[in-house]
């Protein structure tokens, strides 16, 4: 099944920029391998990351520089991370393999560790960013949806799928895009009720 698509135009949404003062959001520096592991956990259900699978991911992704990559610190511990990938033809970015912890729950670490991703693509003079997700990231989903991402809904299939999505969210309206296109989006998702 695909990914469900979301987009969002440069400076839509509020950014989180404040951090508890026993967090702190910054970019990957040399000797951060094993942080940005640690910062990964979450989105690998506990499981550690190889080397090759890191570069694979995220370290020798094109698009990817390291002053793109974010680590979220909560007490000294990595406990979460987001990539931004530029597309720099496009003039375009995307949010990358987002993950936080949930020993960190109830920091918005997730919203703080995104926005520094967002700010950073917006720098680099990107006027869309994009992201996929999955069903099942509701929490996710509600951050990105809180950061100015919007749905894109290409096929019935997929407005059926965020109907639910943003019905299970609590979400009784949404604007989406109908392409992955830069056209204003509409509003395309009317609320049906119903669960996962």
């Amino acid at each position: 099944m695909d990914q469900l698509m979301m987009k969002r135009p440069a400076g839509a949404g509020k950014l989180f920029r404040d951090t508890p003062s026993d967090c702190l959001i910054r970019s990957f520096a040399p000797g951060d391998r094993e942080n940005l592991k640690q910062g990964l956990l979450a989105f690998t259900e506990g499981d550690l990351v190889s080397d090759e699978t890191l570069d694979d991911w995220i370290l020798k992704m094109p698009g990817v520089l390291p002053e793109g990559i974010f680590l979220a610190f909560w007490q000294n511990e990595a406990v979460g991370t987001a990539t931004g990938v530029l597309h720099n033809e496009e003039q375009t970015g995307t949010l990358h393999m987002v993950s936080v912890s949930s020993r960190a729950q109830g920091k918005k670490l997730g919203k703080r560790v995104c926005s520094a991703v967002l700010a950073y693509l917006e720098n680099q003079g990107c006027g869309w960013i994009d992201l996929t997700t999955d069903d099942f990231r509701l929490p996710a989903i509600k951050i990105y949806l809180d950061l100015g991402f919007l749905p894109i809904i290409p096929t019935t299939e997929m407005e059926d799928r965020w109907t639910k999505v943003l019905g299970n969210l609590g979400v009784s309206g949404c604007f989406a895009y109908r392409e992955k296109s830069s056209e204003l989006p509409e509003l395309a998702i009317k609320g049906k009720e119903s669960s996962l």
